[in-house]
């Protein structure tokens, strides 16, 4: 049987129990003695017990006789998307800030951004900087004081890096939504932890 796809998502019904991220923030797991590449599930991970088999409808996705068990591939996956989900709270922690050089330092240039379908490159870090300080000033002109990452959902591309769709909440100063969103983000693993290659906004 082939291997399972190495594009799974959260609302696929592979469920696990006590799965700990096995890197800190910002810092991918290290999979270099896996069988085969993990997958990244979104979070957040499901409660109760890992199923003792898979049902029969889902076997082609979720499992095969060929691969590791279900709940380590799955403590593995959750494992993925917590270091990813703990990388971008603490983008929005800073963004919420405007801590531009914080931000800076979570990129890699030359950066993309794409808004309302214009391409955006900033070539180096100070160009990175002026781009989202421009960015969170026109927010906040708006009314918008802070922003919260309600869901993510992460798939891995390849062994190296991955795309998270993340939505988020822009919050006025009394914590009323102003804006409802969602934005997908390139992600590269490096020395460092994850780092931004890019990001486009859906809208």
């Amino acid at each position: 049987m082939a291997r399972p796809s190495k594009s799974l998502v959260s609302r696929l019904d592979c469920r696990a129990s006590g799965a700990e991220a096995s890197g800190t923030f910002g810092t991918p797991p290290d999979r270099s003695s896996e069988p085969w590449p993990a997958v990244v599930v979104a979070h957040p991970p499901p409660a109760g017990p890992v199923p003792s088999a898979v049902d029969a409808s889902r076997r082609r996705t979720c499992a095969s006789s060929n691969t590791p068990s279900l709940g380590t591939s799955v403590t593995r996956f959750v494992a993925v998307a917590e270091t990813v989900d703990a990388f971008m709270d603490e983008y929005i922690r800073r963004y919420s800030e405007r801590d531009v050089d914080g931000i800076a330092e979570l990129c890699l240039w030359p950066f993309l951004a794409i808004r309302q379908g214009v391409r955006i490159h900033a070539l180096d870090r100070d160009a990175v900087r002026d781009h989202y300080a421009a960015m969170i000033d026109a927010y906040r002109g708006g009314g918008t004081a802070t922003w919260k990452r309600i869901e993510s959902d992460t798939r891995e591309l390849g062994e190296h890096s991955v795309s998270t769709t993340v939505r988020w909440n822009a919050l006025d100063a009394d914590k009323n939504v102003l804006r409802d969103t969602r934005t997908t983000y390139h992600l590269l693993s490096t020395s460092d932890g994850w780092r931004l290659l890019s990001y486009t906004n859906h809208f």
